[in-house]
């Protein structure tokens, strides 16, 4: 088991991705935080997604596979070693139903009204949020969890 470096954020609206969730789940989960910081929408291995402080985020990665302190060139056959190895950790994590960071959404800048009340108020932008949480945990998951596809970058 791949241990956790910090504990999971104390952000007060968790969604378990592999229960039904709707789009009002979602607007508690935008509602919960307050525009005060830069936030970022996770999912775990487990399958929970949340907004928590970017900080959190850098701390909760799985480790690295391989540093490339020189660079790497296309083509280059360790990419493909580890690609491999990375899938073979993901399936182990999502297996274990891990609460380190699987997926990791782009930053919600502090003072743009992406999240807290306000944000929670625009039906688009909640549903926007919805529908990526709805494609983005099945798709990297997989229906039975297998890793299908290219995984997320950084990951």
């Amino acid at each position: 088991m791949i241990e956790t470096k910090t504990k999971i954020s104390d952000s007060p609206v968790k969604i378990d991705l592999s229960k039904p969730f709707t789009a009002e789940d979602v607007r508690a989960m935008i509602r919960s935080v307050r525009d005060d910081r830069t936030w970022r929408l996770v999912i775990t291995y487990a399958g929970l997604a949340y907004l928590c402080d970017c900080d959190e985020v850098r701390h909760r990665q799985p480790p690295k596979i391989r540093e490339y302190p020189l660079g790497v060139q296309y083509g280059d056959p360790r990419l493909a070693a580890d690609r491999k190895l990375r899938i073979e950790r993901d399936q182990k994590l999502l297996d274990e139903r891990s609460d380190l960071v699987f997926v990791a959404f782009e930053s919600f800048f502090h003072g743009n009204g992406y999240v807290g009340s306000k944000a929670a108020q625009d039906d688009r932008w909640v549903e926007n949020v919805y529908q990526d949480l709805c494609q983005k945990w099945p798709r990297a998951a997989g229906p039975s969890n297998a890793v299908l596809g290219p995984l997320p970058d950084g990951l």
